[in-house]
């Protein structure tokens, strides 16, 4: 059976999403998908389709086919744009076709924003137009990777070698910046050569702005005469694309013999046909690709940085520390300055950003450097001497880790290993060298006894030497501003009785109660069913929107793993989306072991605006937050659950808020009881005043356990509350299996849901009291909440005896603020 590897949702469940939130899709629309064949019967051609060479019939894949846009014409990658009505039969075709390898959809991608460091501007854009004639400098973060050292002390010569930028264009023309030998390649988004965002521009400088020419700044490669650039314009001036336009801008590069390539982008899905094209670019045309991690500050992977063939950079500070909006995870290799970085700007201006998208052409303008040295080395030595030389950064000198990777790129230290050893230092390379990245990429060289070489004489070519100014940077610094909230204290003191204090026990969330995709009027193969005995991984969504709520929408999904299909798609209650208010909201999932996607959009491509935030956070671990980004069209985090059990971390009572609490000395209170036998009210019992008792079975079933129960309807909620706790305390005269249940309902209707049943003899010891027994459950949000005890014993010789309940609400204070980079 053939598997292609792209997530059904965002070809056929896109439109579906949407329709169900009530927003009109236009059928006239084309999807844009990502066509790879296996052969060159499929491969795309312009002028006939395979029918002229199979005589087989034209097929809708034939026709889209001679329509399509090349990608890459060597991998045999082809872009094609297909309506909503023909897309059932395409995939019905391209199941049953041989010829076809791949297909994906052909999502956005986007660069790595920056923050502008312009305190007087309040982030506006604020080029240093002004100071186009400002003395040359050599920045800190070249000092940082050791740059100048080379440029000082090199004997050797020189090999000239190409460097590829693929992003959002460049300045030609720039006094800073190269002007002859650039290659280019243009894309939908007109001439590379241009650029109206700047990040390319910015990108550009920092690998090879021009020195010994008295202004400006000094790239990692400063002689133009030692190398070159290919420019692919894969992103629009507003620094968006696709995977599409990615990876035309990247066969570009390797169709105009880049041996490095530097992307500061990402966004999307992993995609299994861009990850094959980095793989054969890396292992047949021996190129290098360095791409920046992302600037989330969290543990999502971010493509094209985390394929293995390509090398991801990760950002510290200027004075070497770990930058906290950096990416972390396994799969970061090396780390290169990121803050407050001056470089070349559009209209032949400066600018001072910072991000990851300005480490990662520091590392790759190393390597270009190092290799220009010793072009007979081969694309997995240098990357490895780069690895085995860089300066470890972490805590206790421990090694490689998921913030720093091996460490800050050291290019004297890699030219001088080289120089020593030859190319052999970086392992002994082979057809069969192979990439993992992150910290396992050292345990791939395959390594043979170095032997120290002489020294090359000096040649008589001259040596550039720029004069070296380190500039001094202000120290980026994050602060976090604790929240304070209301400590809640209990009302009645513990009795001298003996007591029961439970112990966490994994959360159980039944299907019912959350809002299924079902019930969004999406289908879904999702399981209901509780998690499985091998237990879960608590997830968590907070989300608070801008004043344009009706542009968010969200949705979870399951994509490995058994019972593939929508689990959520919010925001899950009935406001109307006509209603331009801002949206807060939460969601609460137990997950199976499996892989996972969470996506984010805004329909108009802004993303969350002033003042928004979001995070998803798994097993207490943050996942991926946002505070005010523009994320684009959508944000997306793949993640992984492993059953683990579903232990939320220890919640601090500072952020607990009563919204009930009743003793029930003076009756039952907020409480609705069923007078009667099966409820009935105790001025004393067991040595305490003011009990409820609640007998007999006929609580069993939820829809008729009213007889058996005690209430608390339509409790007003004045603040939105993520999360919720219920204390309580009870005697229970129970058999074995006899249970009691919490039910609780939402909005102003009363329509019971069974939230948490517990077992006499099992989760809590018979006939003792059990005080402040505490539970934690979550809700759709609602501005009304209902809540019911409930008896589910098997006669009426069955009793629970409840003396007080407290119904407590989370305040979903928005983690503390700090710059972002997005």
């Amino acid at each position: 059976m053939k598997v292609f590897h792209f997530v059904p949702f965002y070809l056929c469940i896109t439109v579906k999403l949407f329709e169900a939130m009530g927003i009109e899709v236009d059928d006239s629309l084309p999807l844009r998908l990502v066509l790879k064949y296996r052969n060159d019967f499929g491969k795309y051609s312009p002028a006939r389709t395979r029918s002229d060479y199979r005589h087989d019939g034209v097929t809708l894949v034939d026709t889209l086919a001679s329509n399509s846009k090349p990608v890459s014409t060597k991998q045999r990658i082809a872009r094609i744009e297909v309506q909503r009505s023909e897309l059932e039969v395409l995939l019905r075709e391209i199941i049953a076709d041989d010829d076809v390898e791949d297909l994906e959809e052909d999502h956005m991608m986007w660069k790595f924003q920056h923050l502008r460091n312009t305190s007087e501007n309040s982030g506006s854009r604020a080029r240093a137009n002004s100071s186009r004639s400002i003395q040359e400098a050599v920045q800190n973060g070249m000092n940082m990777i050791q740059a100048p050292d080379v440029w000082d002390t090199s004997s050797r010569e020189q090999n000239p070698i190409k460097i590829c930028v693929v992003d959002t264009g460049y300045d030609l023309g720039h006094v800073d910046l190269p002007s002859k030998g650039i290659t280019s390649t243009d894309t939908e988004f007109g001439t590379a050569l241009k650029d109206g965002d700047g990040h390319g521009t910015h990108c550009a400088g920092i690998i090879g702005a021009i020195g010994g020419n008295g202004a400006g700044v000094v790239g990692v490669n400063p002689d133009p005469s030692a190398f070159s650039f290919h420019i692919s314009k894969s992103l629009s001036d507003n620094g968006i694309g696709s995977s599409s336009t990615i990876m035309m801008g990247f066969q570009g590069c390797i169709d105009a013999g880049a041996k490095v390539i530097s992307m500061s982008l990402g966004g999307g899905p992993k995609s299994n046909i861009a990850s094959k094209l980095f793989k054969d670019a890396y292992e047949q045309d021996g190129v290098l690709v360095f791409a920046a991690s992302g600037n989330s500050g969290t543990n999502r992977l971010e493509y094209p940085a985390s394929y293995p063939h390509v090398i991801s950079v990760g950002a510290v500070l200027d004075n070497e520390s770990y930058a906290e909006f950096s990416n972390f995870n396994s799969q970061v290799e090396l780390v290169g300055p990121g803050v407050h970085i001056n470089s070349t700007d559009t209209g032949g201006g400066y600018d001072v950003l910072s991000g990851t998208s300005m480490a990662a052409p520091h590392v790759a303008g190393v390597a270009a450097l190092i290799w220009s040295y010793f072009p007979e080395c081969s694309n997995h030595q240098i990357r490895n001497v780069l690895i085995r030389t860089a300066k470890d950064l972490s805590p206790n000198s421990v090694g490689c880790n998921e913030k720093t990777g091996f460490g800050l790129v050291q290019a004297k230290a890699a030219y001088d290993l080289l120089n020593d050893y030859g190319c052999e230092a970086g392992g002994v390379d082979s057809a069969s060298s192979s990439a993992i990245g992150g910290c396992n990429q050292i345990s791939t060289m395959k390594t043979a006894a170095p032997t120290r070489r002489p020294t090359k004489q000096p040649t008589d070519l001259p040596t550039f030497r720029p004069t070296r100014q380190p500039t001094e940077s202000p120290t980026f610094r994050q602060t976090k501003k604790p929240t304070e909230n209301p400590t809640f204290r209990p009302t009645k003191k513990p009795t001298e009785s003996p007591t029961f204090h439970p112990t966490n026990k994994p959360t159980e969330r039944p299907s019912n109660s959350i809002p299924s995709a079902a019930s969004s009027g999406i289908p879904s193969s999702a399981s209901s069913s509780p998690p499985s005995e091998q237990g879960c991984e608590l997830f968590e969504l907070d989300l608070l929107t801008d004043d344009s709520a009706s542009d968010t929408l969200w949705m979870l999904e399951r994509v490995e793993g058994e019972n593939i299909g929508i689990i959520e798609i919010g925001p899950g209650d009935n406001r109307s989306l006509e209603n331009e208010m801002f949206y807060e909201g939460a969601s609460r999932h137990c997950l199976p072991e499996g892989k996972y996607v969470f996506t984010i959009y805004d329909i108009k491509g802004v993303g969350l605006q002033v003042p928004s935030y979001y995070e998803i956070r798994l097993h207490g671990a943050s996942l991926a937050k946002c505070v005010e980004c523009n994320f684009g069209y959508y944000d997306m985090t793949e993640f992984y659950s492993f059953g683990r059990g579903a232990v939320p971390p220890p919640s601090d009572d500072a952020n607990w808020v009563d919204i009930l609490v009743e003793d029930f000395d003076d009756g039952y209170g907020s409480f609705n009881g069923a007078p009667g036998y099966d409820v009935i009210y105790k001025n004393t019992a067991f040595d305490r005043n003011g009990l409820i008792r609640i007998q007999d079975g006929r609580g069993t079933n939820v829809t008729t356990g009213d007889k058996s129960s005690i209430s608390a309807v339509n409790i007003p909620l004045h603040t939105f509350h993520s999360k919720f706790r219920i204390i309580f305390s009870f005697y229970a005269i129970f058999d074995a299996d006899d249970r009691f249940c919490l039910d609780y309902s939402v909005g102003g209707g009363i329509t019971w849901i069974e939230q948490k049943c517990w077992r006499g003899h099992e989760d809590f010891p018979n006939n003792m009291w059990v005080d402040d027994f505490q539970y934690e459950f979550w809700t759709s949000n609602t501005d009304k909440l209902s809540i019911r005890l409930r008896c589910a014993a098997d006669s009426n010789f069955d009793d629970i005896y409840i003396d007080k309940v407290n119904l407590q609400g989370w305040t979903n204070t928005p983690f503390s603020v700090f710059p972002l980079f997005n």
